[in-house]
């Protein structure tokens, strides 16, 4: 089964179909789906110097603003996210450092930006969450949406239909 879902992710890794199989996406809202999916590092946008662009740094933890069930599934992908580094370890696949690597997969500081923008914040309130470029901005959700529409393909596969009309 996790190879016919991996087939139909495409350019997607095994983290991905691993969220899938854990049924991490059945219980949340269609909006902390798409802010979940953003943690995923191929969607990112670099900067010109390399960097992902991040979250803008204040006083306020925006991750203290997210719902309880999309922290609760932030906490399990990071989860899995080191049970594939351990299989990879044991497996002697080779990691330098291992907390770059998880960075490398997953990076959650997009959360707030792309949770916000699912659900219908004026695009100029978004942008002010984030140091991106509003081309950036843009191009991360185009990402997103393409990997939504292949997570739908995926859930077809499996007969999630309740994930399949998010």
């Amino acid at each position: 089964m996790k190879a016919r879902v991996g087939r139909e992710l495409g350019s997607s890794d095994i983290f991905l179909c691993e969220v899938i199989m854990e049924n991490i996406l059945i219980d949340l809202s269609p909006e902390e789906v798409a802010a979940l999916l953003s943690v995923i590092k191929k969607i990112f946008i670099l900067n010109m110097k390399g960097f992902v662009c991040q979250v803008k740094k204040t006083e306020l933890d925006f991750n203290d603003l997210l719902p309880d069930t999309l922290k609760e599934a932030m906490d399990r992908v990071d989860e899995i996210a080191e049970k594939i580094i351990d299989l990879e370890r044991k497996y002697h696949v080779t990691i330098e450092d291992e907390e770059s690597y998880k960075r490398e997969k997953i990076n959650f500081d997009l959360v707030k930006v792309v949770y916000e923008w699912a659900c219908q914040k004026d695009f100029a309130e978004v942008c002010q969450l984030t140091d991106a470029q509003e081309g950036s901005i843009v191009r991360t959700i185009l990402r997103l949406d393409i990997l939504l529409r292949d997570l739908k393909s995926a859930c077809k596969v499996m007969g999630k239909l309740k994930i399949n009309f998010k």
